[in-house]
């Protein structure tokens, strides 16, 4: 790199040479260039302390003359802008001012030297068109036309507003002998290959139209063709991108920093890497346009948005013309569409979420990197429970196994380990809380009343009919929760559950959209919605004093009204919920306390069999639930040695009694 600096120098030299040999150039300023701008135009200090203005300037001409050529740099740097003035169909003679940007920003001296002293002149324009052997008038127009090629963020007719281009791109002018301006930019795109996926990988979403859409679009290289693909971040946007354009070449905008030979990338602090690569989203349009089948892919476009949001750099009408004027159709893919505003959305020709896969869909997918590595079935099924795990995710624990030769058990103990570690690093957990029964469900034990007065005549209900919705109604520890969770696993479907908790967000309009997120996981995934303890998001909304809780209210109401799935609420406080529940849900179920022939049963099945003499006393006992007996067997399961009957139905009699007592409210009495 020393030697490139050299041949910068030389270069930097020759332009102030003939900047300051122009008729319209004044001396005045001499005294006040500071020892750094001379070192860095000539690689040596000026030490000398001349008598006057004018024996300072022959000797600032003179140290600029003593500045080695370097043909090399030269010659490369003029065959390279060539080519960039070529591909971007300028006139030839914008070449000189693209080489002046290009050593402008590499060299501090011209560049300090113009910046401070230079630009105060009022016929500057005339300097350095004579510099470059053109008019001032050549020199706005040139200008103008450099500045609408996609090198620069905006166009200009002021020629000092493109004079620092990006740096990378200046360092490849200099540094690569490319013989065309793709190799020049090739630090600016990658091409991707091809995905493992297959369309058929995508059931649950509809691209038939966006697929026609693309082919067409690809073929008649229409003008402001941009397709934006948001949803969570791995549900395989990138992959589907891959598989619409299998045809053709998609090309991806690098995320990259202002040089390409610093591992600063886009965390470098003096340039803003998304403006940048809107920037090279611009380069890559001229440099693509003429190319048949290529399609460009901007992956995490939410930055370039969220620095319009936040005031910086980018401006709405650049965005706007960036969205309706590219020649070269365009895939913008966010993990954030709140980020994106909505007057830049309706700019998209065409909109698609990708949401989460169904649960089968996703094992599938997870399972395609396993190949060859001999992993079970079960192993596989249990990756596509994992909400936050991503197919990369799997494909880089695959290969670690891969690389240390693990096979079966060692390779899923492996890939195990890898996943656990990395989802933890990004704070989430591979364990999915699931509802756990102390003792097994056993519809025997379950008193149902209502509406429906079998579990068999409920499961052919919602086998039959789509979209039954039941409010489960009854005490605390009746086997509401627990009567779900076995229809949905009777009936083979995902039951996705709803506690207050999963709902409630700290910010306004969070909690709406927490519900709606939930109930298109449920449509998507074909699953069973169960909202527990349902009194805490559907309380009677005469009884709320903040607007935000009616919201929440209305928002659930609705939902369940749109929702064509089967839906469960439960709820211990039925006189708690809002007038407008009931008539949404076609079953009220009541379960109610077990009958005596039920607790009598469920001891047995529980503890064993009960002498006459404490069946008589359970028989007493007529507000117990499967939830007491529950507890009974977890203090059996505690204890060191099983518990005695009387100790057993001393817990049964405790349970029962704090149902049937009495409680003041308000004021105690004595």
């Amino acid at each position: 790199m020393a030697s490139i600096d050299a041949g910068i120098r030389y270069l930097a030299s020759d332009i102030v040479k003939k900047l300051l040999e122009t008729d319209v150039y004044q001396h005045d300023f001499m005294e006040d260039i500071s020892t750094m701008i001379v070192t860095s135009l000539t690689g040596r200090p000026f030490k000398v302390k001349p008598k006057d203005i004018d024996e300072h300037l022959l000797l600032f001409k003179t140290k600029l003359g003593s500045v080695k050529i370097d043909s090399i740099i030269e010659n490369r740097l003029n065959h390279n802008v060539s080519l960039v003035i070529h591909a971007l169909g300028l006139p030839c003679e914008c070449e000189g001012l693209l080489r002046l940007c290009t050593i402008y920003t590499l060299n501090f001296g011209l560049n300090a030297l113009i910046d401070q002293h230079l630009s105060m002149y009022d016929d500057l324009s005339y300097m350095v068109a004579e510099t470059l052997d053109i008019t001032p008038f050549d020199l706005e127009q040139f200008t103008r036309e450099l500045s609408s090629s996609g090198l620069f963020n905006e166009p200009t007719s002021n020629f000092l507003d493109i004079l620092q281009i990006p740096r990378n791109i200046a360092i490849s002018l200099v540094t690569r002998d490319a013989s065309s301006f793709k190799e020049l930019l090739k630090d600016c795109f990658e091409v991707l290959g091809s995905s493992p996926l297959l369309l058929n990988d995508f059931p649950y979403i509809k691209l038939d139209d966006l697929g026609l859409l693309l082919n067409a679009t690809i073929k008649s290289r229409t003008c402001g063709v941009n397709i934006l693909l948001y949803g969570e971040s791995g549900t395989g946007k990138t992959e589907l991108s891959k598989l619409l354009t299998s045809n053709s070449a998609l090309i991806a905008v690098k995320a990259k920093g202002d040089d390409f030979n610093s591992s600063r990338d886009e965390l470098n602090i003096n340039i803003n890497a998304a403006h940048l690569r809107l920037q090279y989203h611009g380069l890559l349009q001229s440099l693509f346009q003429n190319e048949p089948n290529s399609v460009l892919l901007i992956d995490e476009c939410e930055d370039i948005y969220y620095e319009y949001l936040s005031g910086s750099k980018i401006s709405k009408e650049r965005l706007h013309q960036t969205l309706t004027s590219n020649p070269v159709p365009t895939i913008w893919i966010t993990n954030h569409i709140e980020h994106i505003p909505e007057s830049c959305i309706r700019r998209f020709l065409y909109v698609l979420e990708i949401p989460k896969p169904p649960k089968n869909i996703k094992a599938e997918i997870l399972a395609k990197p396993l190949k060859g590595l001999k992993i079970s079935s079960e192993f596989k099924t249990a990756l596509g429970q994992i909400d936050a795990l991503a197919p990369a995710h799997v494909d880089n624990a695959a290969n670690v196994a891969k690389a240390i030769g693990f096979k079966g058990k060692a390779a899923e103990h492996c890939i195990e380990q890898h996943i656990e570690q990395t989802l933890s690093a990004c704070g989430y957990s591979t364990n999915k809380a699931q509802y756990q029964a102390e003792i097994a469900f056993d519809k025997r034990f379950i008193n149902l009343q209502g509406d429906v007065n079998s579990i068999n005549e409920l499961i052919k209900n919602v086998q039959h009919f789509y979209g039954v919705r039941g409010l489960l109604l009854g005490p605390p520890g009746t086997g509401k929760t627990a009567l779900v969770n076995y229809l949905a696993e009777s009936l083979e479907q995902e039951l996705i559950t709803v506690k207050c908790s999963d709902v409630l967000g700290k910010y306004v309009g969070e909690s709406e959209k927490n519900i709606a997120k939930i109930f298109k996981e449920a449509r998507i995934n074909n699953a069973i919605i169960l909202l527990d303890e349902v009194d805490s998001l559907l309380c009677s909304r005469q009884s709320l004093t903040n607007q935000y809780e009616t919201q929440l209210v209305n928002e659930l109401l609705t939902q369940i009204d749109q929702c064509e799935q089967t839906i469960f609420a439960a709820t211990n406080f039925s006189e708690r919920l809002d007038k407008a529940v009931m008539r949404r849900f076609d079953f009220k179920l009541n379960l109610d306390y077990l009958t005596h022939q039920q607790s009598q049963k469920l001891y047995q099945e529980v503890v064993g069999n009960l002498s006459k003499k404490y069946r008589e006393e359970l028989s007493l006992l007529t507000k117990l639930t499967p939830g007491d007996f529950a507890i009974v067997a977890r203090r059996n399961r505690l204890s060191k040695k099983a518990l005695t009957d009387e100790q057993n139905i001393l817990l049964l009699t405790e349970e029962n009694n704090r149902k049937t007592q009495n409680q003041n409210i308000g004021f105690i009495h004595s």
